[in-house]
């Protein structure tokens, strides 16, 4: 066999793999819809980005609230703290939290610069 047989092959192999498995979790869904927002926050608008930004917070704040509630009563329940193998239940929740919080820096980011353009 060639390389290029070899990478037409693994191609197919991945290809089929696809198909076969046909699952696609709620965490990589959730992942492409994420990156396809965040792609179009660049060419927002100043005010697009403010409401935006305070969106993100009330969404961020939401989720810390029902990730501290499980904490808090996993604590209780288990007298110790959360560790990372702990988190299946709410492991959507844990994703999205991470995301919303590079939103929120990936947004402040756009904002000031958007600023200091406005004053060159």
């Amino acid at each position: 066999m060639t390389v290029e047989s070899d990478l037409s092959m693994l191609s197919i192999l991945d290809h089929m793999d696809e198909e076969v498995d046909g699952f696609v979790s709620p965490v990589d869904d959730l992942e492409k819809t994420t990156d396809m927002r965040l792609s179009n926050l660049h060419s927002a608008t100043m005010q697009e980005l403010v409401e935006q930004l305070q969106e993100a917070k009330e969404e961020k704040k939401r989720i810390r609230k029902n990730l501290k509630e499980f904490e808090d009563q996993f604590f209780r329940q288990n007298g110790r703290t959360v560790q990372k193998e702990d988190r299946s239940p709410l492991a959507v929740e844990y994703h999205e939290y991470k995301h919303i919080k590079a939103k929120l820096r990936l947004l402040e980011v756009l904002i000031s610069k958007r600023d200091a353009t406005k004053f060159i």
